[in-house]
């Protein structure tokens, strides 16, 4: 089982609400507690976490909405 509303991921992100659900995982709204912008959280599904393919597409999408 993955984050939840109102876990804090990476020491950094409050997860506020979850706005989505898919095959790939979950996207959630958080806010920075450092410096408290609003972000996107996207996490990715334990049952894809191990395939090679979908751990490249996910750091290129993360790089590309960076």
């Amino acid at each position: 089982m993955g984050p939840t509303v109102g876990s804090v991921v990476l020491e950094r992100y409050l997860l506020t609400d979850l706005l989505g659900r898919g095959a790939a995982g979950e996207v959630f709204r958080g806010q920075d507690v450092t410096s408290g912008d609003v972000v996107a959280v996207k996490t990715m599904a334990p049952s894809i976490a191990d395939r090679i393919e979908w751990i490249k597409r996910f750091r290129r999408e993360a790089k590309v909405l960076s």
